[in-house]
């Protein structure tokens, strides 16, 4: 009594109890009557956008998640982040919508939420995306979080403690890692960043790179997709009605076909060398 089926953020699947998941927090933003230039563009990232990295574990079966690992960076991060050490509450807290953090875009607090994808369909986004030169290399940020521990930053290769202390709090250590953000996303970034750098601990900065890797490409992904980063529509009943969705799949398969001239045009211009 009083269970439910998730909702996969991708596909809009139902997520059902246990399934293996990836969750994302999202902070909640509305721009402000000030910042109007964006009017006629929407993207991703405008309603809402994500923060620190991808939590794996499985639905709760009550719009959470669950089977974390407490150890992992993420978990980490998020309980220094709210500073609650329990976390079960900590995860109870985001996905009923009773934690909040400053934003980065209006002058107050704004709401923290849980978002889900089916863990098999992030898991073939991520393996099946063709890299291109906008990508993060994982090696780049582990020797970008090495050279911010070293106080080697580039463009500041000498600079006193109390200045590079300073510097650290103004300057985009997301570019020090080769890793492209946006203006709004720098303070998120440097915050995770200097958390990361304080564990002085290989095992995690390789960690982490694989994490913040992922990220991104879904981040690319979802742009492609034109999907946003809002929590998905319904919360649904306890089945498998997957008809719709496979209708729907069917229908988008058929279209895009349809607009190639052969299916080995499809094969060749939108899924490059990959053996399908």
């Amino acid at each position: 009594m009083g269970c439910w089926n998730g909702t996969c953020l991708i596909s809009n699947l139902p997520i059902m109890a246990g399934e293996p998941i990836v969750g994302f927090t999202i902070k909640y933003e509305m721009y402000s009557d000030a910042i109007k230039d964006y009017s006629g563009t929407c993207y991703a990232t405008d309603y809402a956008k994500p923060f620190g990295l991808p939590i794996y574990g499985t639905y709760d079966d009550y719009g959470g998640i669950k089977d974390v690992c407490e150890n992992s960076i993420t978990i980490k991060y998020l309980s220094y982040l709210f500073n609650k050490s329990n976390v079960k509450e900590l995860l109870n807290c985001i996905e009923q919508d009773q934690i909040e953090i400053k934003s980065n875009i209006l002058k107050k607090n704004v709401g923290v939420g849980l978002v889900m994808i089916n863990r098999s369909i992030f898991d073939c986004i991520i393996s099946s995306h063709i890299k291109n030169d906008y990508d993060p290399d994982k090696d780049k940020i582990i020797s970008g979080l090495k050279n911010i521990r070293n106080k080697n930053i580039v463009k500041y290769p000498t600079i006193s403690k109390k200045d590079y202390d300073d510097l650290l709090d103004i300057f985009s250590l997301a570019s020090q890692l080769n890793v492209s953000v946006g203006i709004l996303e720098e303070q998120d970034y440097n915050d995770m960043i200097k958390f990361i750098v304080a564990q002085n601990n290989d095992e995690v900065d390789k960690e982490f790179a694989e994490l913040l890797y992922n990220k991104h490409i879904l981040c690319s992904e979802m742009y492609s997709l034109r999907k946003l980063w809002i929590g998905p529509s319904g919360k649904g009943a306890q089945n498998r009605n997957y008809r719709s969705h496979l209708v729907l799949a069917e229908a988008i398969k058929e279209h895009i076909f349809n607009s190639f001239d052969s299916p080995e045009d499809v094969y060749c211009n939108l899924l490059g060398e990959r053996d399908w």
